[in-house]
C-alpha cells in the first residue's frame, strides 16, 4: 500500500475527501508521527518483527543506526555522542574485547516522505491501526465527527 492510498482512508475518517481542510503534508506528518509511535509501542510489547542486528567491532567505531529505539538485552557496551551531537558511537565497556559483537535492537519502521513511498507495514491489522493513529494525531483525539461539525460544516 503507497501512502497516496492511505492517506484516501484518512481522509475519508476526516470527511476530507475534496483536500479542503489538510494538507497532505500535514497528514504526511501525522502519518510519519503514527508510524514512530507504532514502532514504540512494538517495542515495548518486545515484537520480534521489529528487531535488527548491528556489529560492533573492537577496532572500529560504530555508529548507532538512526532507525535505532532500543536493545534487545543488555551488552557490554556503552552509548557516545559526538562533539557535534550529530552521531552516537557505539563502543565496547570493556576497551580490551577482543572479537566482534553482534546486537540486537529494536528499529522504528522508516518515515515516508513521498505520496508514492510504500507504507512500512504490511499487516491488514497493523494497517488499519497506522489509520487509527493517523486520524487521531490529526484530530488531537476528538472524535473526527466533532472536529467536521466544530468547523461548521454539516454532514
Amino acid at each position: 500500500m503507497t501512502v497516496q492510498q492511505l492517506l484516501v482512508r484518512v481522509r475519508q475518517r476526516l470527511h476530507d475527501m475534496q483536500k479542503v481542510k489538510y494538507a497532505d503534508a500535514d497528514l504526511i506528518y501525522a502519518l510519519n508521527n503514527a508510524i514512530y509511535n507504532m514502532s514504540t509501542v512494538a517495542t515495548q510489547q518486545r515484537n520480534p518483527q521489529f528487531v535488527k542486528t548491528m556489529v560492533v567491532k573492537p577496532d572500529k567505531i560504530t555508529i548507532l543506526p538512526k532507525d535505532f529505539i532500543s536493545f534487545v538485552g543488555q551488552y557490554p557496551v556503552v552509548l557516545d555522542e559526538d562533539e557535534t551531537k550529530k552521531h552516537v558511537a557505539v563502543t565496547f565497556f570493556d576497551e580490551d574485547y577482543p572479537i566482534p559483537m553482534e546486537l540486537r535492537y529494536y528499529a522504528a519502521r522508516p518515515f515516508v516522505t513521498k505520496m508514492e513511498d510504500d507504507i512500512p507495514f504490511r499487516e491488514r491489522a497493523q494497517i488499519i491501526a497506522l489509520i487509527e493513529a493517523t486520524v487521531q494525531d490529526v484530530v488531537g483525539g476528538q472524535n473526527p465527527q466533532q472536529v467536521q461539525q466544530e468547523g461548521g460544516e454539516q454532514q
